[in-house]
């Protein structure tokens, strides 16, 4: 049987109902954050992880740091895993395990120095604007 096709003119509205033309758009929220089924072991890993490199900024996490820690997380995964294969005595690619490894602190990176920015910041918070100055003077000791 031959389906009949019909040209609907160019019309937006009669070929897509979301468009501009055709009503109004369903609106979705952005950045949703997606919750970890922990139910297998990775997931489970990876959710304590995720919270282990959060956890020394205290209540201070951005957007931005719970992304950063995601993708550090899911690579520290996969590096166990190549780990674990080793341990096995499988043949584990040299090359993918130590990209794996240096993506995975390249992800920790930014975290670590947010940690560490934090740090000094409180030692410096009880000191005047002279000893700051100072201090930061003298290579950041306070």
């Amino acid at each position: 049987m031959i389906e009949e096709h019909t040209d609907h003119g160019g019309d937006a509205s009669a070929t897509s109902p979301g468009s501009a033309a055709g009503g109004k758009r369903k609106r979705t929220k952005r950045n949703r954050r997606v919750p970890i089924d922990r139910r297998t072991r990775a997931a489970r890993r990876l959710a304590e992880l995720e919270a282990a490199y959060l956890a020394p900024l205290g209540d201070d996490v951005t957007e931005g740091d719970r992304t950063q820690a995601r993708l550090a997380a899911t690579l520290a995964v996969q590096v166990e895993r190549m780990r674990e294969r080793v341990a096995r005595g499988e043949d584990v690619d040299g090359e993918e395990a130590t990209r794996l490894a240096n993506a995975t602190q390249r992800a920790l990176a930014p975290l670590q120095r947010r940690v560490k920015a934090k740090a000094k910041g409180s030692k410096m918070a009880g000191l005047t604007a002279r000893q700051r100055l100072e201090a930061r003077r003298n290579g950041g000791e306070a």
